[in-house]
């Protein structure tokens, strides 16, 4: 059983043992002054152990070991971000013991406002976990189990049913995030008070976590690519095909009573106003792709894209496009609330096509899982730097967005910065990516990177504005590749290369949507304009505005940019202007 916190991890015991072992760490021991040139074999030999095993030390620290098998008795198995029941580490554990208790808990806690004053849990995620909560508990009881779904703090609920059917252990899925830490914490509190066992097994990226650490300490992800490719592939990446969910019978005394509905958003949370979106009902007759919650849901995409479509062939030509439903799996709601495995997605994906495409998009493939591994690991190593001014409670100071003092040139990179959360940044391109995010909850990879890079070099927003964003909006948001996203990109890649990922996004309106098709989609008071004007209306005459019945400032709004922009935007009108009249 791969696991999170194994304390005799073969990596444990090796790196520990080359440290011991080293003459300049036991010379360091007694206190010996050390030279230069011991300090320097040192830090070339031992620097990379010393580094694993602290960190390795570090995150295991305040859990339990992590067994093969539970020594009988009933065990809780705390549903997370792993609400599925095929290829579930927690599951397989859960079975070993007499009896599995089944459990999800809505914790209020999670649907804390954020410094825009939206629930950190945005609708579209939250109706997507409730249909995916849903799924599960149906699924369960046919399996004649059941899902006990409750509301308030998993600690409390907890104890009371470990109290009620004696139960002895407790298996839960290791999860990133701090509020998600510092549940588990309670729960381990209250675990040590009533002498029950604990375990949270790492099962929320492609590689294991003894893997995944055990790589040298990366600035980069090319470079981790590169690392993770030398050492080889690990084989439990292969699942076999024909796997059926089980599931051991409830503990005795507990009575299901299907009667009982999942928690209604207001009623039950009192939650006010997150059901309302931002100006159509969902789902969205637009969306480009009508997501719904549940294990069969997933799998039913799986075979579609990868069976069906063959979606891995055309993928390279389909990625950078917005609005396209097979430009990606779409798979990423269920991989973040765990209907589907990484390595459920990753093995369907090499089983079917990696012996008929070519090695390129096999690298391709396997690279997008890496760099969501990577991701973790970015957090495992950066620790609270990845989350620093996340909201965590309803006290949160407010963004510099709404300071009321301000200077001449925070008031309009201000204006600036509400234009982007509004989507009306006056660039289409923008405008339709943030429009996309906030009527359906999802937007592409490509429109990700451009509102992010947009929000950052041009508006000098800070990056973790975007991250609560996108944090409250999208309906596949992982905390740890969100935050990890945001921070790689426009922190760590500053600090370490000094430069950050910076796109143009004209140029990439023009590659990725030369007709303009997916921002008329998106952009109804646009339809009518053909490119270049599409991706640019501000290079519009006066007469042109009439012609196609835009506006500026009225009908479409002008870029909103510092006032010395302004003026480059005129030459660039004018220019564009005279090189029309000369070739007529």
């Amino acid at each position: 059983m791969l696991s999170f916190a194994t304390l005799n991890c073969k990596y444990d015991v090796y790196c520990f043992q080359n440290i011991k072992c080293s003459p300049s760490f036991q010379r360091r021991a007694l206190g010996a002054k050390l030279t230069a040139a011991d300090i320097s074999l040192f830090r070339r030999k031992q620097f990379r152990q010393v580094k694993v095993f602290r960190l390795y030390s570090d995150r295991r620290d305040g859990f339990h070991h992590v067994p093969k098998s539970l020594n009988g008795d009933a065990a809780i198995l705390w549903f997370r971000n792993n609400l599925r029941l095929l290829d579930n580490r927690c599951l397989n554990l859960a079975n070993t013991a007499e009896a599995v208790l089944p459990l999800y808990v809505f914790d209020r806690r999670s649907l804390v406002r954020n410094r825009f004053g939206q629930q950190r849990c945005g609708p579209f995620r939250y109706s997507f976990v409730k249909e995916s909560v849903e799924h599960l508990q149906n699924s369960l009881r046919g399996l004649l189990s059941d899902l006990l779904v409750e509301v308030g703090a998993a600690a409390e609920v907890i104890r009371k049913l470990c109290v009620r059917y004696n139960i002895k252990h407790i298996v839960a899925p290791k999860m990133m995030s701090p509020e998600e830490e510092e549940y588990e914490q309670e729960v381990i509190q209250v675990a040590k008070e009533l002498h029950v066992n604990v375990y949270f097994v790492w099962d929320c990226t492609l590689l294991s976590f003894e893997d995944l650490i055990i790589n040298e300490y990366q600035h980069s992800f090319e470079a981790f690519y590169s690392s993770v490719i030398s050492k080889g592939l690990p084989k439990d990446f292969e699942l076999e095909s024909n796997q059926r969910p089980f599931i051991k019978p409830l503990p005795s005394g507990f009575k299901p009573t299907f009667a009982i509905p999942l928690p209604h958003l207001v009623n039950d949370l009192g939650v006010e106003n997150l059901c309302t979106p931002y100006e159509w009902p969902f789902p969205e007759p637009r969306a480009v792709f009508p997501f719904r919650g549940g294990e069969d849901s997933a799998r039913d995409r799986l075979y579609d894209y990868f069976l069906k479509k063959n979606g891995l062939q055309h993928i390279t030509e389909l990625e950078n496009c917005s609005g396209v439903m097979d430009s990606s799996t779409k798979l990423s709601p269920w991989i973040s609330t765990g209907c589907v495995s990484v390595r459920q997605v990753y093995w369907e994906g090499y089983r079917s096509h990696m012996k008929i495409v070519g090695t390129q998009v096999a690298n391709s493939w396997l690279r997008r899982f890496l760099l969501r591994d990577f991701l973790y690991l970015v957090c495992i190593q950066e620790g609270s730097d990845v989350f620093r001014d996340r909201t965590v409670n309803d006290d949160a100071p407010e963004f510099p967005l709404y300071k009321r003092k301000a200077s001449c040139y925070e008031v309009t990179r201000n204006e600036a910065l509400k234009a982007w959360l509004e989507g009306r940044t006056g660039y289409p391109y923008i405008d339709a990516h943030i429009k996309e995010l906030r009527t359906t909850g999802y937007i592409s990879y490509r429109g990700r990177l451009n509102v992010s890079s947009f929000l950052v070099h041009e508006l000098d927003g800070e990056w973790q504005l975007g991250a609560e964003f996108f944090e409250h909006y999208l309906i596949d948001h992982d905390p740890v590749v969100n935050w990890g996203y945001w921070y790689y990109l426009y922190e760590k890649k500053k600090k370490v290369d000094s430069e950050t990922i910076q796109v143009d996004t004209v140029e990439e309106a023009n590659k990725y949507d030369p007709e303009g098709f997916y921002v008329k989609k998106w952009l109804n008071q646009l339809v009518l304009l053909p490119p270049p004007f599409c991706h640019e209306p501000y290079l519009l005459s006066d007469e042109e505005q009439q012609q196609f019945e835009v506006i500026l400032g009225t009908d479409y709004p002008e870029p909103v940019l510092f006032p010395f922009v302004f003026e480059e935007i005129e030459r660039a009108r004018q220019m564009f202007s005279s090189s029309i009249s000369a070739s007529s």
